[in-house]
Parts: structure tokens; C-alpha cells; sequence
């Protein structure tokens, strides 16, 4: 009897607690009955004051509880170290674990994130295909024809080549490592230089014309030059340049004492050009014969009488 008794109770007690159904996530079983838990971002009390209303409390700074709990303490937040590369933490939430975050520019070294690392840069004439992120690093390809990178950088993509506009060549094409060079089109210098020539055919002509003006000029010049010397400094009389004439005689006709005639002559002294002097000679000497033999023949007629 009292084995079956005890069978009875046991089979009882199991069906009863069967029939509780408390929920995993937010309940808990105590004392046959499902007591509630405290929310996320709060702990539990020590003393349980009453199962359907439990007193709770919130995390404290730095501290976070992600899930529903019966627990009456709080998780400590992960500790995000900048001396390994890590971003500094700041706005962390009671409700959720803060993930440590690494600074721009580095990626975690390992899956557990215990420190950061820099991201790898793409080199000359390489580019970034994918930029390196929090947990994974940059990766590069090498730049394809048309594009280019001329420097080491774990941002850039290649960049694509230059294209040259109008009026403009490619003076030197680029590669993988440099960009195109362009130049301008040589037309216009073609252009410039035409002219340019042209110009300087004009100024030869006149150079040429000149220097023949002067050549016929200095050979006039020379024969000007050697006409006036052969004809000698006699040639040449100086005009205005004044010299004493040779003084005329005059002639006075006198009768003496024993009553004959006498011609007196007197010098009279004229100043001249030695040009007036060389044109009146020949004039000078005939009017002297002429007065003379009139003098005469008037004396010659006194006497007779």
C-alpha cells in the first residue's frame, strides 16, 4: 500500500509541472510557479519579493545586459584599447554589447579582434579593387589598359587615362604606372614659322636693295671725288675772298713850260675779289692801252699846233 500510494504522488507531482508551461525567454520556474524575469538593460534584485513582479534594477555605466534575465548583475562592456588601434567607445547602450571598432584605416588582425592592423596599400600601378573594412583588408588588382596608378594608396582605384581634346596629340601614351601626355597639334607652328620666313625673305630683299643704293651712291660719290681732284686746287678759286688789286695808273695830260704836253699817270688802288680780279684782267689791261694812246694822241695834237 504505502509503495502505491507514493507512485500515485510522484505521477501527480510530474503532471502538474508538465501543465506550467513557462516561457524559456522571459520566465523562469520556482516553487511550482513561472516567475517573470528582469528586461534587458536591467538585473535582479536579490531578494525576490514577488514572483510576478520582480524588482529590478538598471546596469550601471560601462555595464549591459542583452537579454532577459533573473541574474543580479550586469555584464561589464568590452574595453576598446586606442593604443591598439582601436576606436575610443562612446554612446554604449545597457542593452547590447559594444563592439570595438577599429580606427579608419586598419582592419582586425584576427576573428577575435584582440587588436587592429593598417590596411594594406595597392602599389604603383595597382589599384583598389575592394577598400579594407573593419575585419578584412584592401584588395588590390593591378590597373587594367586605359587605367593607371602612379602611387602607392589604400583608397584609390587606377585612374583612367586622359584623354586629349581638340587641338591636342598624344605625345607619349600612357601605361599602367602613368597617365598619357598630351601636346598641341604642330599646325600652328608650321604656321609661325611660314611667316616667320616670309618676313625675313622680305627684310633680305631689303637689305639687298639697300646695300645697292649705297654701293652706287659711294661709286657716285667716288667719281664726283676724282673728277674735282684731276682737275688740280688751280682750278678752284675761293669765291668772296678778297685781295688788293694792282693799282691802275691814270693818266693826267699837262702842258710844260717850253709848251710841250705831258701824260702824269697815278695809281689807284681797288680792292677786289680775286675772282673780279682774274674776269677784269684782260678788260683791266685794254682800257690802261687805250687810255694811254689816247693820252698821247692828244698830246701828240698840242704839240702840233
Amino acid at each position: 500500500m504505502n509503495f502505491l500510494a507514493a507512485l500515485i504522488l510522484t505521477v501527480a507531482l510530474v503532471v502538474d509541472a508538465e501543465d506550467l508551461h513557462c516561457d524559456p525567454d522571459t520566465q523562469f520556474e520556482q516553487g511550482g510557479e513561472c516567475c517573470k524575469m528582469c528586461p534587458p538593460g536591467q538585473k535582479m534584485q536579490s531578494s525576490l519579493e514577488s514572483c510576478s513582479e520582480p524588482h529590478c534594477q538598471p546596469c550601471r555605466e560601462n555595464e549591459y545586459q542583452d537579454k532577459y534575465t533573473k541574474e543580479n548583475t550586469c555584464k561589464l562592456q568590452p574595453y576598446c584599447d586606442p593604443n591598439k588601434n582601436f576606436k575610443e567607445a562612446v554612446d554604449m547602450k545597457t542593452t547590447v554589447k559594444h563592439v570595438c571598432s577599429c580606427k579608419d584605416g586598419f582592419h582586425c588582425s584576427s576573428r577575435e579582434c584582440i587588436t587592429c592592423v593598417a590596411h594594406t596599400p595597392c602599389g604603383v600601378g595597382s589599384g583598389v579593387q575592394t577598400k579594407g573594412s573593419h575585419m578584412s583588408d584592401t584588395v588590390c588588382e593591378e590597373c587594367r589598359h586605359g587605367t593607371f596608378s602612379n602611387e602607392s594608396s589604400a583608397e584609390d582605384a587606377c585612374w583612367t587615362w586622359t584623354e586629349c581634346g581638340s587641338g591636342f596629340y598624344v605625345e607619349k601614351a600612357g601605361t599602367n604606372r602613368s597617365d598619357n601626355i598630351c601636346a598641341k597639334n604642330r599646325d600652328h607652328v608650321i604656321a609661325i614659322l611660314a611667316v616667320f620666313g616670309v618676313l625675313c625673305a622680305v627684310m633680305a630683299v631689303v637689305v639687298v636693295l639697300w646695300c645697292i643704293h649705297k654701293r652706287r651712291s659711294g661709286s657716285m660719290k667716288k667719281s664726283a671725288r676724282s673728277s674735282i681732284e684731276s682737275l688740280g686746287p688751280e682750278s678752284f678759286t675761293p669765291i668772296r675772298q678778297e685781295e688788293t688789286r694792282t693799282p691802275v695808273e691814270t693818266e693826267d695830260i699837262g702842258i710844260t713850260e717850253n709848251g710841250n704836253c705831258v701824260v702824269q699817270e697815278h695809281g689807284n688802288a681797288v680792292k677786289l675779289s680775286r675772282q673780279e680780279s682774274q674776269m677784269d684782267t684782260t678788260t683791266e689791261h685794254s682800257t690802261l692801252f687805250s687810255s694811254s694812246s689816247e693820252g698821247k694822241s692828244s698830246c701828240e695834237r698840242l704839240n702840233s699846233l
